[in-house]
């Protein structure tokens, strides 16, 4: 019993106590309810905390091992672990520890349960693994369990759809007989904690995917650069050459170098780019085309410089998609055609 006293001396003529005399009140239930409130107020701040993790990060380890140092201090425990299922569903392997470790526990960074928890636990769906469940487990599951070695202990199994995806398990020194109230919170963590890991493994399939797709698109880009340098490298070749040989050498010059530039990949770098001279080396890349074809250039460039800031390498290659389109274009409706190229301000 709890109490709270409030009581006082009498005294006598000489100054001695004669007696005491107050009151007692008992306040046992108060006091375990403001302890209880205590407690669900540490649980509803340890939901919270890692409530706030796994919605802030996508750090698995991170939400792990947070989980179990929350899950530890709130239940009193000395060590814990978390396992998490590869997707054959039978080999587990140990992501979150804490506290020390037995011999045997620290042989178990990896476990295989090739005939699975067992028919009463797929069979009801159980979540927390008490002791009165150790008769109906597989021996392999047991020895798991108890591994540590300790004197109490509770695992709580984390399902995703109908089979778990992992476990995670708290251990104590002391003789403690886990409450009600104790599995329902561990339920709750477990539940929250299997959500958590369903959605971090969705993103990182989804970064996964995200990666391959841009290394496709680069392919995909290379291949087509390559495409039009071979339509371009064309046209180059079958220049006059005979007439105007020292100036179509130069001219050869520069439009291999700028094929050479074009074909290279690189990474895009922003520098200040004169949009007047990016066009005009875009252009001597299909002047060849342009004058088979029967194709008028016109240019309306505005005579001062135009500068942004770009990487000249994409630029070059937008410049020349647009003017491939108007030149297939043109060649589709019948040959010849007048190419206006404008720039201003």
């Amino acid at each position: 019993m709890t109490v709270l006293e409030s009581s006082f001396a009498t005294r006598n003529a000489s100054g001695k106590i004669e007696r005491y005399q107050g009151f007692l009140l008992d306040i046992t239930e108060k006091k375990r309810a403001e302890d209880e409130l205590r407690k669900r107020n540490r649980e509803l701040n340890a939901l919270n905390a890692m409530a706030v993790i796994a919605t802030q990060s996508f750090d698995l380890d991170e939400i792990l091992n947070l989980t179990l140092r929350q899950v530890i201090s709130l239940l009193g425990a000395q060590t814990g672990s978390i396992y998490l299922g590869d997707a054959d569903q039978t080999t587990f392997r140990r992501r979150a520890g804490w506290g020390q470790r037995s011999a045997d526990r620290a042989r178990l960074s990896e476990v295989q349960f090739d005939g699975g928890f067992g028919e009463l636990v797929t069979r009801s769906r159980t979540e927390v693994i008490t002791p009165e469940y150790l008769p109906h487990l597989p021996p392999l599951v047991a020895d798991f369990i108890r591994a540590d070695g300790l004197n109490s202990w509770i695992w709580v199994l984390l399902w995703s759809k109908d089979s778990p995806i992992g476990m995670m398990g708290i251990s104590s020194r002391e003789n403690r007989l886990y409450t009600s109230n104790d599995e329902n919170l561990l339920v709750a963590i477990g539940r929250q904690l299997a959500t958590t890991i369903e959605k971090v493994r969705l993103y990182e399939e989804t970064c996964r995917a995200y990666e391959d797709l841009r290394k496709t698109q680069e392919q995909l880009l290379q291949s087509e650069k390559m495409s039009a340098v071979g339509q371009l490298i064309a046209g180059v070749a079958h220049a006059d050459f005979v007439n105007k040989l020292f100036k179509q050498a130069q001219r050869t010059h520069r439009v291999v170098q700028s094929l050479l530039s074009f074909a290279r990949q690189r990474k895009p770098q922003k520098e200040h780019v004169e949009i007047c001279k990016v066009l005009d080396e875009t252009l001597a890349l299909r002047d060849y085309d342009l004058k088979v074809n029967d194709i008028h250039l016109e240019r309306d460039f505005e005579p001062t410089a135009l500068a942004v800031t770009a990487d000249p390498h994409q630029l070059e290659q937008v410049f020349l998609n647009i003017i491939n389109n108007a030149v297939d274009a043109m060649l589709e409706a019948g040959k010849g055609g007048t190419l206006k190229v404008r720039v201003y301000a």
